[in-house]
């Protein structure tokens, strides 16, 4: 037996049956069959968590095995702990924050998806050579950032675990640019912070877990390299100054280049004077002005 969008499908009493039909083919699809949703059961224990366990009773279950990250395993053990619930927690989490272990469920496809979409944005960086800035998921641990950055050859790679050293990325950056390099990927982990500063977090209420709701770091670094190298900046990119004319003085006549001008060739008199030819009339070859100065019309014209 599933339950349906994890804790609020417990809550609600939201199942569905798990046969062998039903799962037979899931062993290559990413996510999840039964759903996710972000309800918290401890947010308003006086309502949901009585419903949960009551339900959890009512479906006469032995055990809940309860897969994915760190909110919902957060409230897995707390059952257990408060309520002797029968549980087994499994790990699936993109962060890959786990001790004793190499890498967790979905970190692999996480990592590939960063390695595909910063691939595609290097093209766009090398044309318009471009410093561009890759945001990536990683609230408390930058594995993402660090794996991903590794993969796709990034300059630069900022993680929650080391404060942002803004002189040395932009060190880092001018020197080679300076060397000719034509673009510059940095990889930044939504944790990322400055010392002695708070992550920067969106204008948005926490989610019921409590967690504030990261992101737009990307973009003050973006921000701070234009401001500190002049790259993308147009006000600040050298330009090659362009003579202008003014409005009343006339426009200057092109002038041939020296030597001797060479003259179109003209086609045989034995063609230009025929008038005999079957099914052609005599104004196909006249050889008007117009001809005289177009040679490439006039030897089309006459095949």
């Amino acid at each position: 037996m599933g339950i349906i969008e994890c804790w609020r499908g417990l809550v609600r009493n939201l199942t569905t049956p798990l046969s062998v039909e039903v799962t037979d083919d899931i062993v290559g699809l990413g996510g999840t069959i039964l759903g996710s949703s972000g309800t918290n059961p401890y947010k308003n224990p006086e309502t949901d968590l009585i419903a949960l366990r009551k339900n959890f009773g009512a479906l006469g279950l032995d055990a809940l095995v309860v897969i994915g990250g760190d909110d919902t395993l957060g409230v897995t053990v707390r059952l257990y702990n408060d309520f002797q619930m029968p549980v087994v927690g499994i790990p699936k989490t993109i962060d890959n924050d786990l001790a004793l272990a190499d890498f967790s469920f979905g970190f692999d496809t996480a990592i590939n998806v960063v390695t595909e979409a910063v691939d595609r944005l290097r093209t766009t960086a090398e044309s318009h050579r471009r410093i561009m800035a890759v945001e990536t998921m990683g609230r408390n641990p930058g594995w993402i950032a660090c794996f991903a950055g590794m993969a796709v050859g990034a300059d630069y790679i900022l993680v929650p675990e080391v404060p942002i050293d803004s002189p040395h990325l932009i060190s880092v950056l001018t020197r080679r640019r300076a060397a000719g390099k034509k673009c510059g990927l940095v990889i930044v982990a939504e944790g990322a912070k400055f010392p002695d500063r708070e992550p920067l977090a969106l204008d948005l209420p926490p989610d019921p877990f409590g967690n504030l709701r990261l992101g737009g770091i990307a973009g003050v670094i973006a921000e701070a390299i234009k401001e500190q190298t002049g790259i993308e900046d147009p006000q600040r990119r050298p330009r090659v100054p362009v003579a202008r004319r003014s409005s009343h003085c006339p426009r200057p006549r092109a002038r041939n280049p020296p030597g001797p001008r060479r003259q179109p060739a003209r086609a045989p008199a034995s063609i230009r004077h025929r008038r005999d030819l079957p099914g052609r009339t005599d104004h196909r070859f006249r050889a008007d002005s117009k001809l005289r100065r177009n040679p490439v019309s006039r030897s089309l014209l006459l095949r």
